[in-house]
């Protein structure tokens, strides 16, 4: 009987802590912006442990939106010789992310900015409600292991 409630002890004590899931998201979740402004979101992660590196595909309204651009977080590394980042922006709507930590270094736990998200308002005349949207996020640990999130 007392095996059973050190069992039982130890999942209570482990259960919690395997369902904390790793999330990935564009912050601000809602933004109202004029047309013609300038706004940078960031590509937050939350609860990782050793992120090595990144793939995703960040879609949003190419008649909504112009000068997109997305730029490197600090989350990896602060300093930018210690990434390889690539951002494809060859479809309309869409960028394509990847970032990888260069050899030799560690890899991040926490939770910090991945990449910013550069964009500029275009002058409608009506509201439209643009998402920004997350697909495929694939993230990869120090063993090039995939991480759920």
């Amino acid at each position: 009987m007392k095996h059973l409630q050190h069992l039982l002890i130890i999942f209570a004590l482990w259960l919690p802590a395997t369902l904390i899931a790793t999330e990935v998201s564009v912050i601000p979740a809602y933004d109202e912006i004029q047309g013609g402004t300038s706004v940078v979101y960031d590509i937050r992660i939350f609860d990782v442990n050793v992120l090595e590196g990144f793939d995703l595909r960040v879609t949003y309204s190419a008649t909504d939106f112009a000068d997109v651009s997305a730029t490197a977080g600090n989350f990896l590394s602060g300093n930018p010789n210690d990434l390889q980042f690539i951002a494809d922006y060859s479809t309309p709507g869409e960028i394509f992310i990847t970032c990888t930590l260069l050899n030799g270094q560690n890899g991040a736990s926490g939770n910090g900015v991945l990449a910013h998200l550069h964009l500029t308002s275009q002058m409608i005349n009506h509201s439209t409600g643009s998402p920004i949207t997350l697909f495929n996020v694939e993230l990869r640990n120090i063993y090039n292991q995939t991480i759920p999130c």
